[in-house]
Order: C-alpha cells, then sequence, then structure tokens
C-alpha cells in the first residue's frame, strides 16, 4: 500500500467526521440504531476489512484476533449476530449442507469444479423476490460458453462460520469440504468462497473473473453502463483488484467510483455480525459514490457485499431507496454471462430450485467448544501488538472501537495467565507499591483540603518527569488555581485496563476514586487523564492544557526563538480530540515558529508506547518513536514537544539530537524558568 493511499484513507476518515458533526461521544450516545430490521452487534463488532491494517503502526493482523474473541465470547453464549442472529443460527444448520441440483441447465462433467456457494440459501432466506444464486448460474453458464463442463460440488466454504468465531462448526465442514475438493482445479464467482479455498483451506483455486480473462472470450453485448466495488476478500486480503476491472472494460461501458482498490470502502458486514447504524451509512454512502460514475450498476465479485449494498432497495417508505432505485446491483458473472450472451440478469424468473434438491440441507452441529486449542504463540503475539491507538477507529467506515475490544479480549488472556511476564510484573509493582515503576515513596501529597482542585500527578511525573511534576505546579501557582495532591493516591490503572489486568484496576479505581470523587480533577499525562475520564465514573476531569489556554492571558511569556514539532498524543487526540487547544498555547509562545509533522492531528502516528507495548514489545516501541523523530530531524526541529509525559519518554530514548519537552517546559522556557 503507498503512503499516500493510507493518507488518502486517513484524511477522507477525517473529512467524514468532520462533515457528520459527530465526535466519538455523540456516537457513543446515539448507538440506539435508527433502521429498523438493523441491530448494534456485540462489542466485537468488528467488520475484518483489513481497511484498518493501512495504517496500523504495529501491523496487529486484527482478523485472528477478531475470530478468536468471538469464538471465546461464544463459548460463554455472549456473540449475538444481526437480525436476530438468524443468519448465524442459519450458518450453522446448513454448515453440513450438500443440497444437490439447484442450479439447473448446466452441461456438467468433470472437466473442473465449479464451487457456487450459499447464495440460493440467502435468497429463501431473506424472502424479498431476489435472485442472487442468478450470479453462480451465469458463471456456470460462462463455463459451458468457455468449452467446460464442470463438475458442479455443492456446500458452504465455511466463511461465515470461520469469521464469526464459530470455529468447531467450521473445521468440521472444512473436513467434509476437503474430501470433495482436494487434488482438484476449482473456479469460485464469490470472493469469500476464492479467499476461504485459497488462504484458509490450501486448495488450488481461482477467481471467475481471472479464469475468463485466461481465454479471452468475445463478447457481443457490452452496453451496460457499471462500476465496481471491491470486496475485501478479494481486494485487502488477495489484492486482487486487476481481473475485475479488466473483464467490466471488455465486458461492460466501465467507469470507476472514488474510493477503490485498497482504498476501497467494504460494504461494512461480515459474517453477518455488523448490520447497525453505522453500516447502513455506509452502504448509503457507498450507493451514492457509485451513482455519482454515472454508472446503471454497482458490480462486485461477493455474493454478500451484493446482499448488503442491495439491503437499501428494499427499505419500504425510505427517501434513501427512492434516490438510490436507479443504481442496481448485479455479480460480475452476470455482467459476464450476458455479455456472452448465454445469462440474461433481467429475467423474472430465479435459478435455484429447492423442489428437485437432494441430500442434507438443515443439520444441527455437535461440537463440543474448548478455547485453548486456537490460543497459540502467534495469537498471544498478535494480542498484545495493540498500541490502543485508536488510528484504526478514525478509517474505520463503521468507526469501530478496537482499542475496548483489544483490551477485553487481552483480559480474557490475562484470566488465562497468558499475558506477558513484563505486564504480570508491571501489574503486582502497582498493587504492592501504588506505582507501575515499583518506587517504595508514595505519590507526594500537597495538603489543601478546602482546594476546588486535585492535581492528579500520575506515576510518570511522579517518579520519572519531575521537570513535569514542578512545572505543573508552578503554572497552577502562576495562575492561582486553588489545588491538592491528596495523601494516598496511586497508579490511574490506564497500563492495567489497556494490558488487561482488569481485576487489579478495578481495585485501584476503587482507591482513587474516593479520593478525587467531589473536586474538580487536573492531570498533566494524557493516558492518566483518559483513563480518569472514560475509565473511572462520577469524577470531573480536565487536562493541564484545558487550564493553561483558558488563562494563557495570565501568563507573562518571553520569546523563545526555536523550530518547534508537537506530537499528538493519542490519549488526548483521537480520544478527546485535543488537536487545536496544545498547539494554540504553543503558538501563544513569542518566537516559536511551529512546524507540522507530515502525518498530525487524527492522522498522526503514535510514539509506539501505548498499550504495554512499551514494556512488553519495546523494540516495536523504540522503531516507532525513532522513526517520529528522525523525521523531526529531517525537518529542523529544535524541539518535539507533546502533552504527555510518557510519550515524552519514548521519544526521548531514542534521539540524543533532539529534546523531547512537555508543552509546561516549553512555557516555563518561555517564562524564564529554565536555562538555557
Amino acid at each position: 500500500m503507498p503512503v499516500e493511499g493510507a493518507e488518502k484513507v486517513q484524511n477522507e476518515a477525517a473529512e467524514y467526521k468532520a462533515q457528520s458533526g459527530e465526535n466519538e461521544m455523540d456516537q457513543e450516545a446515539n448507538k440506539t440504531p435508527k433502521v429498523e430490521g438493523c441491530e448494534f452487534g456485540d462489542v466485537v463488532d468488528c467488520v475484518t476489512c483489513k481497511r484498518c491494517s493501512l495504517v496500523c503502526p504495529t501491523e496487529l493482523d486484527l482478523e485472528r484476533v477478531v475470530r478468536i474473541h468471538r469464538y471465546i465470547k461464544d463459548s460463554y453464549g455472549q456473540v449475538k449476530g444481526s437480525h436476530r442472529d438468524v443468519f448465524r443460527l442459519a450458518s450453522k444448520l446448513s454448515g453440513m449442507a450438500d443440497a444437490q441440483g439447484w442450479l439447473t441447465g448446466i452441461d456438467e462433467g468433470d472437466d473442473i469444479v465449479f464451487f457456487p456457494g450459499c447464495a440460493a440459501l440467502f435468497d429463501l432466506l431473506l424472502q424479498r423476490d431476489t435472485n442472487y444464486s442468478g450470479n453462480a448460474k451465469a458463471a456456470a453458464l460462462t463455463l459451458n460458453k468457455l468449452g467446460y463442463k464442470p463438475e458442479i460440488v455443492y456446500g458452504c466454504c465455511g466463511h461465515d462460520l470461520y469469521y464469526s468465531g464459530a470455529l468447531d462448526e467450521f473445521e468440521l465442514i472444512k473436513a467434509e469440504n476437503m474430501e470433495k475438493l482436494k487434488g482438484k482445479k476449482i473456479v469460485v464467482s464469490c470472493a469469500e468462497g476464492y479467499h476461504m479455498f485459497k488462504n484458509i483451506y490450501g486448495l488450488d483455486v481461482v477467481g471467475f473473473e481471472e479464469f475468463v480473462l485466461e481465454h479471452n472470450p468475445e463478447f457481443v453485448n457490452t452496453d451496460l453502463k457499471t462500476t465496481y466495488h471491491d470486496p475485501c476478500r478479494y481486494g485487502r486480503y488477495n489484492e486482487v483488484y486487476d481481473a475485475p476491472r479488466e473483464v467490466l472494460k471488455k465486458a461492460s461501458d466501465f467507469r470507476e467510483m472514488e474510493n477503490i482498490r485498497e482504498e476501497a470502502i467494504c460494504c461494512s458486514v461480515s459474517a453477518w455480525m455488523n448490520c447497525n447504524k453505522y453500516s447502513r451509512d455506509t452502504r448509503k454512502k457507498r450507493l451514492e459514490e457509485a451513482k455519482a460514475t454515472g454508472a446503471d450498476y454497482l458490480v462486485t465479485a461477493c455474493t454478500k457485499c451484493s446482499i448488503h449494498l442491495d439491503c437499501i432497495h428494499f427499505e419500504k417508505n425510505s427517501e434513501d431507496a427512492e434516490a438510490l432505485e436507479d443504481i442496481k446491483i448485479l455479480g460480475t458473472a452476470q455482467v459476464v454471462g450476458y455479455a456472452l450472451g448465454v445469462y440474461d440478469p433481467f429475467k423474472e424468473e430465479v435459478d435455484y430450485i429447492v423442489p428437485e434438491t437432494a441430500g442434507k440441507f438443515l443439520e444441527p452441529l455437535k461440537i463440543q467448544k474448548n478455547v485453548d486449542q486456537y490460543i497459540d504463540d502467534e495469537l498471544l503475539d498478535n494480542a498484545f501488538l495493540c498500541t490502543t491507538c485508536k488510528n484504526c477507529t478514525i478509517v474505520c467506515p463503521n468507526h469501530h472501537d478496537t482499542a475496548s475490544m483489544m483490551e477485553e479480549f487481552r483480559s480474557e488472556l490475562v484470566k488465562k495467565d497468558l499475558g506477558p511476564e513484563k505486564h504480570s510484573k508491571i501489574a503486582k509493582a502497582i498493587m504492592n507499591t501504588g506505582n507501575a515503576f515499583g518506587e517504595k515513596e508514595p505519590m507526594t501529597p500537597h495538603p489543601n483540603e478546602k482546594a476546588e482542585y486535585i492535581y492528579y500527578p500520575g506515576c510518570v511525573a511522579n517518579y520519572r518527569r519531575d521537570d513535569v511534576y514542578q512545572a505543573t505546579k508552578k503554572i497552577l501557582d502562576l495562575l492561582d488555581v486553588d489545588y491538592e495532591i491528596p495523601e494516598g493516591l496511586v497508579c490511574c490503572g490506564s497500563v492495567l485496563r489497556r494490558a488487561g489486568h482488569e481485576d487489579e484496576f478495578q481495585d485501584i479505581r476503587e482507591k482513587n476514586t474516593e479520593l478525587l470523587r467531589g473536586k474538580k480533577v487536573i492531570c498533566s499525562c494524557s493516558g492518566c487523564y483518559a483513563t480518569l475520564k472514560k475509565d473511572y465514573e462520577g469524577l470531573d476531569v480536565y487536562h493541564i492544557t484545558d487550564i493553561v489556554k483558558e488563562n494563557i492571558d495570565k501568563l507573562p511569556l518571553k520569546e523563545v526563538k526555536k523550530k518547534v514539532m508537537y506530537h499528538d498524543p493519542c490519549h488526548l487526540g483521537r480520544k478527546f480530540e485535543y488537536y487545536d487547544i496544545p498547539r494554540e498555547i504553543i503558538e501563544a509562545v513569542p518566537g516559536v515558529e511551529l512546524i507540522a509533522f507530515e502525518k498530525e492531528k487524527e492522522n498522526a502516528q503514535c510514539c509506539g508506547a501505548g498499550g504495554g507495548v512499551k514494556s512488553a514489545k519495546p523494540d516495536i516501541a523504540n522503531n516507532l518513536a525513532k522513526k517520529k523523530m528522525d523525521e523531526a530531524k529531517e525537518k529542523g526541529a529544535d524541539m518535539v514537544v507533546s502533552a504527555c509525559p510518557f510519550c515524552e519518554l519514548n521519544l526521548n530514548d531514542n534521539c540524543e539530537e533532539i529534546p523531547v519537552v512537555d508543552i509546561l517546559n516549553l512555557l516555563m522556557e518561555s517564562l524564564g524558568e529554565v536555562k538555557e
């Protein structure tokens, strides 16, 4: 993925967020869906579209984490799909299906295997006058036209079972499919089947579009105006971008949408887990994008994408359905079949025949869940790669809260004593000493029971960054802020929650809440701010930059002639949209020239230390920090400023040439309190 591609995704996501006028807290408050028939799913609500992989700093294999997380929650009976779970239940019941003969009128033989997939099942279940089975029929007729008599192998590839966490059921149907398909060359007309047979089964499979291009047929009907939607399982999973486009260019009057290939927006539903108001809005925007090309047909190579994108067309009394009624959905095989003159996608009759089928159709699968069999070193490595920076949430069309999901997943592993040993040592240190560094001295108190504010210094400022601790107190004094530091404060617990040590977090949260409740709390650490504000209850929390910005005119700031770059802490920036206030404070210092990082604000690259990565995987944290500081050196910065002591520690650890200071240190220098 080119760098500019990832930036384009980030910028579009930020623009969409700004246009929607909806910030993260608004989204939390509005999770009740407004679209009839759609339900917001479980916390494990990721679409596994891999769009987040374009910006993930640690290259986390989120797809694998999601599957195992769902399996664990399913073992508790806590996984609930959309539409009252009916489609997920159907996937389990039809997993062992081998219903034969629902495709008719095909010259069959044994030249090659054609796997038509599950379209007929969804035509039946949806009961909305659809013919998604037509794509499989058109593909089979095309094979005949190309001179092949395919062996049609019916069944389910198991995609929905696999991605909804029903892994035991999937292993059963995988074994059955392997008996039928192993050693054979398979043609599939659905991206999900292609991905599963190629990447999960390891079979010899070719996509329908690639197969057609190999034979270079002559197309006779090329009048359809089309655009193409990249399915995630074809695109970001397998980099199949060209073949569908080349076919459509030959078989139709083709034009492109704006967001394509690696940057394509998915249909926003996977394995029937994610149908909600966010995915519905995303599908609407995708159809609008298709309509804007002037195409009459949005074409895709995935049956599920066809179903989900088509959903808006079947809404009753919907203005959106009316506005988008002239952009229809077709499968690539339907367009090819039409162009070859062997298939009519506009006929009224359907392409699945239920009464004449033979074989098993719906049969319960009997399984015994065993979570441990799916947990290995690779999974554990992935589970603790996430820095919880939330860049993924910015680019996700559905704004999925991946960080919270990772924290919950890690807690499941910690319960099994499978967390990193370094995290366990930190947890013990906090429980024994009240701080993450294991220092025996408690946080330094500042008694003042009548004060309006409490300054909560946090572990880093109190034990490792005394300059930030002293600067904060000095600034508060200069601004006449009446504050105290109660005796008995302990670590906020951010590292505990991020690393999955939930029981320990609950204990220290209770201790701190007793001391903090009832007064306004000021934090100089972004991690402490995010934790006290989001993960505690009933606290009135401010970041020190709130106080400074409001009273900046009271500070007698003097000139500081330096080129300064500001690093956005993830806990302050993406989690709470603190982008402008720190920059306004820096620019209030006379003489300072503020230089931007290439990626900043909602697109900023994190320092790499968050989420327990600095302690468990220091090489990754150091490399990310070094990358950021190398950019600062290239741009001639005299100083990097941030508003998080923990970020500053990691950035400083990885650059000797340029100092990394807290925003309060910059103010102290401007006030003449720091000697050159």
